[in-house]
């Protein structure tokens, strides 16, 4: 969970610390959730 990214221009997106942070489709967070994965 500490892996450093960098991002530069003139107006970055903001960091995202979860899937759900993301704001994803509903079919792609399911997906998501039951390979087990959290962030």
């Amino acid at each position: 969970d500490d892996i450093m990214v960098e991002v530069s221009g003139v107006t970055p997106p903001q960091a995202i610390s979860t899937f759900d942070d993301a704001e994803l489709c509903e079919s792609l967070r399911k997906s998501i959730s039951k390979s087990g994965y959290i962030k």
